[in-house]
């Protein structure tokens, strides 16, 4: 898990010091290690906790909110969408840019925040935002 964020994205495995893993079935989550946290979830037997970090499809398959929110410290595979491409990418239409990324999963930013992960290929960069969510987004400019 560990080697996945910092092979593909360049997030130092420091970053990961102070948390727990809990996996459970196709996912992974990352939650605060207070001390045993990670006996103690696996004691209750609980099956999510924290903020879900990756999923297994085919290969892993990192999720929205972990890249919201270790994402900022991606050093690879990041992409920024300027104010033209926002909107179709949001839409799930494919974004034909030339991109700085090997093709794959990349860490999607927009001005200074990230929005998620995108999937770049060939043909170019679709969201894998899920649906709810980018149709949930509210995008303003910030200020100045």
């Amino acid at each position: 898990m560990l080697s996945y964020y910092r092979e593909r994205f360049g997030i130092p495995d420091e970053v990961f010091a102070a948390v727990s893993f809990l996996k459970e079935g196709k996912m992974v989550w990352v939650v605060s290690d207070t001390g045993g946290a990670e006996e103690i979830l696996n004691k209750l037997k609980i099956k999510s906790a924290g903020v879900p970090l990756l999923r297994l499809h085919e290969r892993w398959k990192p999720t929205t909110v972990g890249l919201q929110v270790f994402g900022g410290l991606a050093v690879k595979n990041v992409v920024s969408l300027d104010d033209e491409t926002l909107d179709l990418f949001l839409k799930g239409g494919t974004v034909r840019k030339n991109f700085s990324a090997d093709y794959g999963y990349v860490i999607v930013k927009w001005k200074n925040g990230v929005l998620g992960c995108g999937l770049h290929g060939k043909e170019g960069l679709k969201t894998q935002i899920p649906v709810k969510g980018w149709q949930q987004v509210k995008v303003r400019n910030p200020e100045p």
